[in-house]
Order: C-alpha cells, then structure tokens, then sequence
C-alpha cells in the first residue's frame, strides 16, 4: 500500500468518525431521528469531498446510499419509509432544477478541462489582466473575471453550475 493510498485510506475513516460524531451530538439537538442521521450524512460527505480521498463520482454514489439509510425506517415496525421508499426519495433530490443545473455544469466543466479550453481560457484571461511589467491591478482583474462571465452566463444561466465550471478554471 502506497503512502498516499494509506493518507486516503486513513481521512475515509475519518469522514466516518466525523459523521458518527455529528450523529451522537445530534442526539440532544431535538432533530427527529432522520434528521440526526442526514447530519451524520453531511458531515461524512463533506470531510469526503474536503479532503478529495475518495474519486468525486464515488462518493456522490456514495452520497445517495447514505442518504437512502438516513432516511430508511430499520424497526421493522412499519412507521416510517422502506428502503425501497427510501430510495426513491433520495433519488427524487436529484431530479430538481438545481441538482440538474450542478450536474450539467460539472459535465461542462469537465468537457472544458478534458479539451484543454479550460485551460486557454485562463491563460487568455492571465494575458488580459497582466500588464507589461507581468502585474495586475484589482480592477483588471474584476474586469478579466466580468469578461469570463459572459459567455459563461449564456451557457449556463443556473449560478451553481458556473461554480462547477469556475471550479475547473480555477483548478
């Protein structure tokens, strides 16, 4: 095992330690059981992709088992959704405008990186704002940033989904 997959390995388990943590202090927060449970959730989730020890489409796979036990009744008493009900309610936060808006972006973005215009852009923009003497002022570079928004804007109206393409930018 290389050192890197030992870092991975050890920041997975500590998203898990993260989450059960949340989970016992939320026992005392009054949130209903599923409440408590989503928070466990979203601590996991966001030392995950915080930390980037686990590949992006993995841990949005993740993501939904997760969030499908959050939400499933496991008393066998029958009062609260099955796992199959479950499911389907986790899948169902996927399917709004936003979640959509976020997952076209991020396949833009990732269209931009792979064809390397992601990259040209920012050289393109590095070119605008620099002066002659290699440096920029503040104004250039609001300037620079308004110019990449407008094409952005056009593609993508949704402002979530150029973060996702303002994150491939910037990385």
């Amino acid at each position: 095992m290389t050192a890197e997959n030992r870092k991975n390995l050890i920041l997975f388990c500590a998203a898990f330690l993260c989450g059960a943590l949340a989970l016992r202090l939320a026992e005392h927060t009054g949130l209903p059981l599923e409440g408590q449970r989503l928070l466990g959730t979203l601590a996991v989730i966001m030392v995950l992709w915080s930390t980037s020890c686990v590949g992006l489409g993995a841990s949005c796979l993740l993501l939904l088992v997760l969030m499908t036990a959050s939400v499933a009744d496991f008393s066998g008493m029958g009062t609260g959704p099955g796992l199959g009900e479950a499911f389907k309610k986790s899948l169902v936060g996927f399917t709004y405008l936003v979640p959509m808006a976020v997952i076209a972006g991020t396949a833009f973005a990732a269209v931009l990186r792979a064809s390397g215009l992601a990259e040209r852009i920012v050289y393109g923009i590095m070119k605008a704002v620099s002066g002659k003497d290699g440096t920029a002022a503040p104004g250039r570079i609001l300037g620079a940033i308004f110019l990449a928004e407008l094409p952005i804007s056009l593609m993508i109206p949704a402002a979530i989904g150029r973060c996702a393409m303002y994150m491939s930018i910037a990385e």
